[in-house]
């Protein structure tokens, strides 16, 4: 993600000649000044997930059509990291960790039991959320 011109955009590299730019169009260009990518994911599909701590929300943005949309600033305190998981998109806030749908609908969270939680990895399978004191918490999620 870079900022050019005061607006937020994707940049996708498909080679050393052929890089294109996708703004993120539900930024307005007053609001960059608080922007702060803390966390990215990208689905296999084309997806980008960019966590804005400064807005409080997570950015969904279709690297080949343009859409884009914004989510999470109803229930996101301190939004950290994003990852994708099977069906799921993980957002790591600060007390919590979030289970959404792609498309940002609320599933489920889970409580924290580190403090100062900083990035969440999916790992065989397993969901790891790491602290920047070095904390580690490891989640088994049943989703059924």
């Amino acid at each position: 993600m870079v900022i050019h011109d005061r607006v937020l955009m994707v940049r996708y590299i498909k080679s050393e000649s052929d890089v294109t730019h996708t703004p993120v169009s539900s930024i307005k260009p007053e609001e960059i000044t608080r922007c702060n990518i803390t966390g990215l994911s990208c689905s296999e599909a084309g997806v980008v997930y960019a966590v804005d701590q400064g807005s409080k929300k997570i950015y969904r943005v279709e690297v080949e059509t343009g859409n884009c949309y914004s989510f999470g600033q109803n229930y996101l305190a301190n939004p950290k990291d994003v990852e994708i998981w099977q069906d799921f998109l993980l957002v790591l806030d600060s007390t919590n960790l979030f289970l959404l749908t792609p498309m940002g609908i609320f599933v489920k969270k889970f409580p924290l039991t580190i403090s100062d939680p900083k990035t969440v990895n999916v790992l065989k399978g397993n969901i790891l959320v790491s602290g920047i004191a070095g904390d580690l918490h490891l989640f088994q999620i049943n989703t059924n």
